[in-house]
């Protein structure tokens, strides 16, 4: 892909609840939507709105086409010494959690970016492979305005942490933990964890819903011979 900037939009399936026919439509990588215009005499009338981006994702789209599309060129990127970051957005109740986790069953983005990384860890088959690869997880989470160590839960709350822009090493949160990591179930094992300790709430589209930001950094180190 070109652009440096990838948009992105899934569409949900119906939960239970929800009636009535879709107003949101995707025909190729535009987002049709269906608005009633309210008129000066009688009955509203029906508009259609049209939303262009990068790459859109129907109801029917599997967890396996998201990755290809949104996932695996982020990781193409970053082995070859590029930074990549997805940014999810949307309401509770979305779909965020499911694109970017998944199940144990139909794992999301990450689980398939950290399956496909470590392959690479212990094969690189690029024709200019790297001599040594090494991985570090770091997790923290954004609430009232406080950064917390989500792989660090014990750590006093006095000692509070704060972003900082380095010349050198950019915008990084000092004293923040990074955990080495050899396989993709030890990436699973820290995420879950950090998850576990998150804060969320009740609403009334989803039980657990997140009540903070979290960010989630995989440091790739590259040595080549």
């Amino acid at each position: 892909m070109a652009s440096s900037v990838i948009v992105s939009v899934r569409l949900r399936p119906f939960l239970g609840r929800e009636k009535g026919p879709a107003v949101l439509q995707v025909k190729g990588n535009t987002a049709n939507i269906q608005i009633d215009v309210e008129q000066l005499y009688g009955a509203p009338e029906v508009a259609e709105r049209q939303f262009v981006y990068d790459v859109c994702f129907d109801q029917e789209t599997g967890q396996e086409t998201v990755y290809e599309q949104v996932g695996q060129p982020i990781l193409h990127n970053c082995l070859a010494g590029f930074n990549g970051s997805l940014f999810a957005y949307g309401q509770t109740g979305s779909g965020k959690s499911f694109s970017i986790m998944g199940l144990e069953s139909d794992p999301g983005i990450i689980p398939r970016f950290c399956q496909q990384l470590m392959a690479f860890v212990y094969q690189d088959t690029r024709e200019e492979p790297s001599s040594e690869m090494r991985v570090t997880v770091s997790f923290l989470e954004i609430y009232n305005e406080e950064i917390n160590d989500l792989l660090d839960p014990t750590r006093p709350r006095q000692k509070r942490l704060y972003v900082h822009q380095h010349p050198k090493l950019g915008v990084y949160v000092p004293h923040l933990t990074e955990a080495a990591a050899t396989t993709a179930a030890e990436c699973t094992r820290l995420l879950a964890f950090g998850q576990k300790i998150r804060a969320t709430a009740q609403t009334n589209m989803n039980s657990t819903s997140s009540r903070s930001h979290s960010v989630l950094t995989l440091r790739l180190t590259q040595v080549f011979p």
